[in-house]
């Protein structure tokens, strides 16, 4: 079970951790306390009933997992990196329950050619003048015991043996050490534990299906992708291995 002083004996950030047993969504909650809130917080649940996946895609969320948002404040020059700093900082603190994993960019965490994590990042914004203001920062990781539907049967790796408690506090303090880091320490990281460079990936780019290979990740984060027609810089999208296909 969730236990917030079993969190507390873990963690070095005093910030307000909110355990919940189920809810639709801990992205969803952290919105609406933002409202009243100025500071970061957490919001750390076992259950979601309506768990979203980028693209507005469904997320599977089983009962005794693993579901977290953390709202921070927009820090300033940041706002492209967020999405690093959410892989790096949930790969550094599974490590420190056990797990190795890598990322697969731009934020996906895979064990053994399988999804391991899914990461959402939402961006709450001045209706005045459309600023960014804060960052809900939403992590799955598949933890739970209980089954995967067939479909997610041959994509998806259950990490087992891991605390939740000490894997929601190292989490919640891995976010703010890497938020706060120097961008050229964070993109060192992020390609130290990406395992994409050096080698074929397919992707889709202007409605047309392409192949090529990862020479680098820049440091506004886009995948640098060497075809035998030139080179593609790659801010977002789905990619897969060659490999995988």
């Amino acid at each position: 079970m969730l236990n917030i002083n079993q969190i507390d004996q873990w963690r070095k950030n005093r910030l307000p951790f909110f355990l919940e047993e189920e809810t639709a969504s801990t992205n969803a909650d952290c919105r609406v306390y933002a409202e009243e809130y100025d500071g970061d917080f957490v919001f750390l649940a076992e259950k979601q009933t309506a768990g979203r996946g980028r693209r507005g895609r469904d997320f599977y969320s089983p009962d005794h997992g693993f579901y977290f948002s953390m709202c921070v404040n927009a820090v300033t020059g940041k706002e492209i990196l967020y999405t690093l700093v959410c892989a790096v900082a949930a790969a550094e603190a599974l490590e420190g329950c056990g797990q190795h994993t890598e990322i697969k960019w731009v934020n996906d965490l895979y064990q053994n050619g399988k999804k391991a994590s899914g990461i959402l990042c939402e961006a709450i914004r001045s209706p005045e003048d459309f600023s960014l203001k804060k960052v809900i920062i939403g992590i799955g990781i598949n933890v739970s015991e209980d089954p995967f539907p067939e479909e997610l049967q041959n994509k998806a790796v259950r990490l087992e043996g891991v605390d939740r408690n000490k894997l929601g506090a190292l989490l919640s303090d891995s976010i703010l050490k890497w938020l706060h880091a120097p961008e050229e320490e964070l993109l060192k990281e992020y390609k130290r534990r990406s395992f994409l460079i050096g080698r074929e990936v397919v992707y889709e780019l202007n409605g047309k299906e392409k192949c090529g290979t990862v020479r680098d990740i820049n440091d506004k984060g886009n995948l640098i992708v060497q075809t035998p027609e030139g080179t593609d810089i790659l801010s977002s999208g789905e990619i897969s291995l060659k490999e995988w296909k």
